[in-house]
């Protein structure tokens, strides 16, 4: 019954994937709009980097992931990125606040 539900909602998961690539485009946006000059620059060359490194770095973890739990370590190795990335994002408001 799963491989027969996700057979059917592939080709919805197949035409959405164009909306991942936005995100790229999305975070310069975001830079633009706060940073400017030089400032502008640094953020830039540093979000590429990131963006490269992550590129890279992505799918071998999500690989150790699923050599290390089957199958379901795709799902958790994502869900430790973005609990890291939530970890990430509560810590620089909580130091914005203060």
């Amino acid at each position: 019954a799963v491989g027969l539900a996700g057979t059917i909602f592939m080709p919805h998961f197949a035409s959405n994937w164009h909306l991942m690539a936005a995100l790229y485009t999305i975070g310069l946006a975001h830079l633009g709009s706060q940073l400017s000059g030089h400032e502008l620059a640094s953020a830039n060359a540093a979000f590429v980097l990131c963006y490269g490194v992550g590129m890279v770095l992505g799918p071998q973890a999500i690989g150790v992931g699923m050599d290390i739990f089957g199958p379901s370590g795709f799902g958790w190795s994502l869900g430790l990125f973005f609990a890291a990335y939530i970890a990430l994002v509560g810590v620089r408001l909580i130091r914005k606040v203060l």
